[in-house]
């Protein structure tokens, strides 16, 4: 990895931690705010994604490392400030636990598998990485239910902190995994590009999605 991406990549890792410090200075005065039923999944989903891609050499894996840090700072910030919400019923607690769980498990033993030569040929890597994007959007229900609904107007430091997760997410994609000039220098396949920035670019979108959601 060039030091230039290197670089980068440690600088989205700081802008995504940093991004956590409104979160947190917001969730402690209006801790109705901690949705600690996203911010669970999204531990586990982090683990997952942040393993999978350092296995992979996936460039934009310290993304995924700063979300990891980050989300369990959340979770634990929320049960011990009490006050948090937790928007699941039972149905759909057993419906995206169970998912994401199984998911985030499979990959990470398949990864492990095909990182020290063991898998066979059964085992399809970027068919349960996809899995784990697909997974990974569905944990933006419990977000995007709270606001959709009734909800009590976001302060402004949430609003701030899921504005710099989406442009942490963005610079990942432009000078970490640097997909614009992958495709003007055509140095890998489009599909490939795409797989690798899959998990940047699917949260930029979902990021952005849910700050419209969340200030609208």
């Amino acid at each position: 990895m060039p030091n230039n991406q290197r670089f980068w990549g440690w600088v989205v890792f700081a802008m995504c931690i940093g991004a956590y410090t409104p979160l947190v200075i917001g969730g402690w005065q209006h801790p109705i705010e901690i949705n600690v039923a996203c911010f669970s999944l999204w531990l586990i989903l982090t683990m997952m994604f942040m393993i999978t891609m350092k296995l992979k050499k996936f460039e934009g894996w310290r993304l995924a490392l700063g979300y990891l840090i980050g989300n369990a700072a959340m979770v634990v910030l929320g049960v011990s400030r009490g006050g948090y919400t937790f928007n699941l019923g039972l149905a759909e607690k057993v419906v995206l636990y169970g998912i994401i769980s199984t998911v985030c498990l499979w990959t990470i033993v398949g990864t492990v598998k095909t990182a020290i030569g063991t898998t066979d040929k059964r085992w399809d890597p970027n068919i349960i990485y996809w899995g784990g994007i697909t997974a990974d959007i569905l944990s933006f229900y419990p977000q995007l239910k709270q606001y959709f609904g009734p909800h009590e107007r976001p302060t402004v430091w949430l609003i701030i902190g899921w504005t710099l997760f989406g442009v942490g997410a963005l610079v990942n994609i432009i000078k970490v995994e640097r997909l614009p000039d992958i495709f003007v220098k055509k140095e890998k396949t489009v599909l490939s590009a795409l797989n690798e920035s899959a998990f940047s670019i699917e949260n930029f979108v979902f990021i952005i999605l849910t700050t419209i959601v969340m200030a609208r």
